[in-house]
């Protein structure tokens, strides 16, 4: 399960436009013909089936990246810089959905390797970093939780972040979904993977106004390294009912995946009604989203009128025969791809249609708790709740895009000469709301962060700031 995981966290990153410090020596190499062969499928694939391609990014601007990349293949190149060379190209098209993954071959090869790595994890606060939590004890090294990162290895940590932050693959213009994928751990794999092998690090700190110096000879490497677990796992939806909150309950919902959750949902709503809670606190916090179905039911609970979850879906290519072309793990030609019919369209889905609500609603005060992990439905949820009822939303920008997202039909492709894989969305979703398209996530009313490692600990429940918002809030 971690070697899985593991592996998750360094397919998504995006790459720099230098070599990878000879950290795959033994990789495997690729003729310039092939590599240029898998560029050009890669660019007509993304032409002819991508939703949304030109949204964030301009089609001059997209077609010079490909230009420059091609110019850039002069000779055979390992699979790991042509991987980052078009995951750099990818992380500009501002879609979170779109990701790519190395062939399975080159996922061992990468699990093989005994890179050290940073021996802690970060958080981003104000475009800075911090050190949030320890993966190696700090011993006489002296690092502390909190200490402010001022420089690695003689590179100012602003530099570092900009250059990591403009390789991590995100939804619209934000940085929300960037930071949280960088502090869930794909932070220490980009390091590594863009600095070099090093076997120690040296950083300068600031700790109470003071520059500190330290050497770490880091024991956490590329086998060692384990980031920070999905909550997938777990139930979708979790009901509490805190003490210190006056008839105040907190429904957790992890993700939209569960099939119990239309079951589970109606039990949790007749609990609240029976015991009369005046205030629910739904967290949609590190919520990566899921069935959209699950969500317009929970709205169903809270709305008392008739309404939308999303206001329409299109897409650019018929999905049943786009998708027909690429069963059984196999890729059409690049011919059969350049003639397949491309033209907007809408897609007709119940999802987009208006919804009638349930008999019963909960009448009390709404919360909304979200941060830049509520990705997906989850964000589309959260929008269609705070432009449909009275709720107040507490937290970070949201993960996902505020305007909306692709999604919905998510097809796997395998590029044909590499066999790296791409997950290519095939529709794009409108969310409810009538705000222009600013590039940027959901914004909550009140901004407050928390720490994305304790989110989904119970035993820092006490000392969660949003939930002493709340508290604040209900006074």
């Amino acid at each position: 399960m971690i070697k899985r995981l593991l592996l998750v966290f360094y397919f998504m990153i995006a790459a720099y436009e230098g070599k990878s410090a000879g950290l795959f020596r033994d990789s495997t190499l690729f003729s310039a013909h092939q590599l240029k062969s898998d560029l050009q499928y890669f660019k007509i694939l993304m032409e002819k089936a991508h939703p949304s391609l030109y949204r964030y990014v301009k089609k001059d601007s997209f077609n010079k990246l490909f230009e420059q990349a091609s110019q850039r293949i002069t000779s055979a190149t390992d699979e790991f810089d042509f991987f980052q060379m078009l995951q750099a190209i990818n992380s500009k098209v501002g879609c979170g959905h779109t990701n790519l993954r190395l062939s399975i071959a080159a996922q061992r090869k990468l699990w093989a390797r005994n890179i050290p790595m940073l021996p802690f994890y970060i958080s981003i606060d104000s475009n800075r970093l911090y050190i949030q939590r320890y993966i190696q004890a700090p011993g006489a090294a002296g690092y502390r939780i909190n200490d402010e990162i001022m420089s690695i290895n003689g590179l100012s940590a602003r530099e570092i972040l900009t250059k990591t932050r403009s390789l991590v693959g995100s939804d619209a213009h934000s940085n929300a979904y960037k930071d949280y994928r960088l502090e869930k751990g794909e932070f220490n794999w980009l390091y590594a993977c863009i600095y070099g092998n090093h076997p120690e690090f040296n950083f300068v700190l600031k700790r109470k106004g003071t520059a500190i110096s330290i050497t770490i000879k880091s024991v956490v490497s590329t086998k060692t390294f384990k980031p920070l677990k999905e909550q997938e796992i777990a139930d979708s939806l979790k009901l509490s009912f805190p003490p210190n909150l006056r008839s105040t309950a907190i429904l957790k919902i992890r993700h939209f995946k569960d099939h119990d959750f239309f079951t589970d949902n109606r039990l949790i709503f007749k609990r609240l009604e029976d015991q009369k809670i005046e205030h629910l606190v739904i967290d949609l916090r590190n919520n990566p989203g899921g069935r959209s179905d699950m969500a317009i039911d929970l709205m169903k609970h809270l709305i008392g009128k008739t309404f939308r979850f999303s206001k329409q879906m299109e897409a650019v290519v018929d999905i049943a025969k786009f998708s027909a072309l690429f069963v059984a793990n196999k890729s059409p030609s690049l011919a059969v791809l350049k003639e397949f019919p491309h033209s907007w369209h809408r897609e007709e889905s119940v999802w987009s249609r208006r919804q009638e609500p349930y008999k019963k609603q909960f009448k009390g005060k709404v919360f909304i708790l979200v941060n830049g992990g509520t990705f997906s439905s989850a964000a589309l949820l959260a929008i269609a709740l705070k432009t449909q009822m009275e709720c107040l939303l507490i937290g970070e920008e949201s993960g996902g895009g505020s305007w909306g997202c692709n999604g919905g039909k998510v097809l796997n492709v395998n590029l044909p000469e590499t066999g790296f894989q791409l997950s290519l969305p095939l529709m794009w979703t409108y969310a409810i709301n009538d705000l222009t398209n600013t590039g940027m996530g959901v914004m909550p009313d009140y901004y407050v962060k928390w720490d994305i490692f304790k989110v989904d600990n119970p035993k820092f429940q006490n000392a969660d700031p949003l939930l002493k918002k709340v508290a604040a809030l209900i006074r």
